[in-house]
């Protein structure tokens, strides 16, 4: 349709009202479509986001005590950013993931106090 409004205008013709109006009618409803398109898209990613991290989550709670979740810190990482994505467009990030998360910097803040420790220690 557009093509042939943009044949008419270069030749020097006017795009007849109806035609005008059909065409707007069109650009509207393809807008539409693709907003449509665009939000099934990011909730299809959303729901494999949460499910990734959903399973991803309770594996890491299932298998690793606090000590060794430590070990997991680059895995840990990359759930916090699938994590951010997720609610950046608009999904729920799931509850066992904040929990691994909290188990994770529970972990952390223990370990670190021992190495501070343990570092004194070897000075003195």
């Amino acid at each position: 349709m557009k093509s042939a409004a943009a044949e008419l205008n270069t030749i020097g013709g006017d795009v007849p009202d109806v035609y005008q109006h059909i065409l707007d009618r069109y650009e509207v409803a393809h807008t539409l479509a693709n907003r449509e398109g665009t939000y099934r898209s990011n909730m299809q990613q959303a729901k494999v986001l949460a499910d990734l991290l959903r399973e991803l989550s309770t594996e890491l709670d299932l298998h690793y005590d606090g000590g060794g979740l430590i070990e997991c810190q680059e895995t840990i990482g990359v759930m916090k950013s699938a994590a951010a994505e997720l609610a950046a467009i608009g999904g729920d990030v799931p509850d066992v993931f904040r929990h691994i998360l909290s188990r994770y910097e529970a972990a952390c803040a223990l370990v670190k106090p021992n190495e501070t420790q343990s570092r004194e220690e070897a000075r003195g």
